[in-house]
C-alpha cells in the first residue's frame, strides 16, 4: 500500500534534507579555512625563528642547520665545501640605534 504525502510536507523534507547538505558542505569548508589559516601561521613562525626580525636574514639557527646538513652532504659524498665569514666592524652601533 503506497502511502502519498502531501507536497508541503516533501517540501519540507527536500529543504531539510538540502539544508544539511549546505551545512555539512559549509563546515569542510571552514574546516578547510582553519586548516589553511593554522598552516600559514606555522609557516610563518618557522620562518621568524630561523631569520632576524629587524633584517629579515637568517639567523644562528638556520645557520646552524644548514651548516649541520653541508657538512653531513659532505661527509656522505665524499666532497669539501666552502665556507665564508663575514666579520663587521662596528655593528654593535646598529644594533644599539635600531635594536638587537
Amino acid at each position: 500500500m503506497l502511502i502519498r504525502q502531501k507536497p508541503e510536507i516533501r517540501l519540507r523534507y527536500w529543504l531539510v534534507g538540502w539544508l544539511l547538505v549546505l551545512v555539512h558542505a559549509g563546515i569542510f569548508m571552514l574546516q578547510s579555512l582553519i586548516l589553511v589559516l593554522l598552516e600559514e601561521r606555522v609557516s610563518q613562525a618557522n620562518h621568524l625563528a630561523a631569520h632576524d626580525e629587524l633584517t629579515g636574514l637568517p639567523n644562528r639557527r638556520l645557520y646552524a642547520e644548514r651548516f649541520e646538513e653541508v657538512l653531513s652532504r659532505a661527509s656522505r659524498d665524499g666532497c669539501g665545501f666552502g665556507f665564508l665569514v663575514i666579520d663587521l666592524d662596528r655593528f654593535k652601533l646598529v644594533n644599539d640605534t635600531f635594536g638587537h
